[in-house]
């Protein structure tokens, strides 16, 4: 909520973000904020400053099927301008473009559906919905966090996306630019681990001259280099020489060995390129590589025998008789009844076996069966959100097998 003169006004999602609008004279322009400075869209109403802001309803906005994260205002109505929010005022001057020296590391985040604050994605909030205890924002409202991280995914939108709802943090920092030089670009010196994969780059003009990323004469989009060059291209026949660009690189870094993440990314990429058959196979391999080892370490506590054939005999069983079929249906209620937390949802469960189907199918007959639902985006977004409920669950689960080997070693 900002504070205007005195009166409180709701931010729609929308201004937080970077907003693409087509003007009269059909140019595009991309308003990013500036100097402490957040650009939004308003509807005139003959006085500007120090007057509510009448901001863009969502049913104004309509996101591209194929580029989500930029929306498109509909239509070309001269009732749109831009004004800005600073210090709690409103006002139409544009302040100057600062040199920002310092990156900002931007943890993953969402926004509450009631109310709008910012709420952390983080392992505490997911093991709260697992212990069935409501999340709770910043303002105390109660969010279902199924609903809340399905959004996410589904709507897959900038900084608030499937990326960011697998753990991935974003470094944002400007770039000088130079007009008929080309600008090198090291992630790495900004801040992102060297072992880091970068997953997204955003790149966005501030000023007059535009950024155009340079390749080599064989363009690979993936994976993406941790250093890249910046060209220039002048807007509206501009002379500026001298620009800056906003660069926004989303990454993750897991562990040396933690392949259910990497899975679990490569997911996530097809899903953000439009690519919805190429996410069954990684996402059904994240959860069933993350929810392996957890029931493994369960029942090696079981089993005879030294501590190496202790595991030997559990990986026999779950790898010959307890599949991963039946390790979804009905070992996972009874591991988590001997462990006294409750079980993953049932629907989740089901998602995941339509998961796991889809997965069969691919992998056996090279396509999805006719008697499956389609895998659209709606259809790939829900199991994709299961597939990170069940990455989640899996290791919450391994965390509560890990304390009750503690409790077993101390008696």
């Amino acid at each position: 909520m900002v504070s205007v003169r005195g009166r409180r006004t709701r931010l729609d999602f929308y201004q937080l973000c970077a907003l693409q609008l087509s003007r009269l004279i059909k140019a595009h322009w991309v308003l990013g904020g500036m100097n402490g400075a957040m650009p939004l869209l308003a509807r005139q109403t003959g006085r500007v400053r120090g007057r509510r802001v009448d901001c863009p309803s969502r049913a104004a906005i309509s996101a591209p099927s194929r580029n989500p994260s930029l929306p498109t205002i509909v239509g070309n109505s001269p009732w749109w301008i831009i004004v800005y929010i600073k210090d709690g005022e409103v006002t139409r001057k544009k302040p100057a473009v600062p040199e920002i020296r310092e990156p900002i590391e931007l943890a993953p985040w969402l926004t509450c559906p009631v109310c709008g604050r910012i709420i952390a994605i983080s392992d505490q909030a997911f093991a709260a919905y697992f212990n069935r205890v409501a999340v709770v924002c910043a303002s105390g409202c109660k969010i279902d966090w199924w609903d809340a991280v399905h959004k996410a995914v589904r709507d897959h939108f900038m900084l608030i996306g499937a990326y960011q709802v697998i753990g991935a943090r974003t470094t944002t920092f400007t770039s000088p630019l130079t007009r008929g030089k080309a600008t090198a670009v090291d992630f790495c010196k900004e801040g992102v681990p060297p072992s880091a994969s970068i997953l997204t780059v955003n790149y966005t003009g501030l000023g007059e001259l535009m950024p155009l990323l340079a390749t080599g004469n064989t363009v690979r989009p993936t994976p993406l280099p941790t250093k890249v060059h910046l060209w220039t291209a002048p807007l509206g026949g501009s002379r500026k020489h001298r620009g800056q660009t906003a660069v926004a690189a989303t990454w993750i870094d897991p562990d040396e060995g933690d392949i259910s993440t990497s899975y679990l990314a490569q997911a996530v990429h097809a899903y953000d390129i439009g690519r919805y058959i190429g996410v069954p196979i990684p996402a059904n391999i994240s959860v069933e590589s993350a929810l392996g080892p957890a029931l493994m370490d369960l029942v090696a506590q079981y089993c005879d025998g030294g501590a190496q054939t202790a595991l030997r005999r559990a990986e026999r069983f779950l790898s010959d008789g307890a599949t991963y079929s039946y390790q979804l249906h009905p070992l996972l209620q009874l591991v988590c009844e001997l462990l006294g937390v409750a079980p993953l949802p049932k629907e989740i469960r089901k998602k995941l076996d339509a998961l796991r189907e889809y997965r069969n199918d691919l992998v056996h007959c090279g396509r999805v069966r006719e008697n499956r639902k389609p895998l659209t985006k709606e259809r790939t977004a829900e199991v994709l959100t299961a597939a990170i409920f069940g990455f989640h669950f899996a290791q919450f689960l391994h965390e509560k097998v890990r304390e009750k080997q503690r409790e077993r070693d101390a008696v």
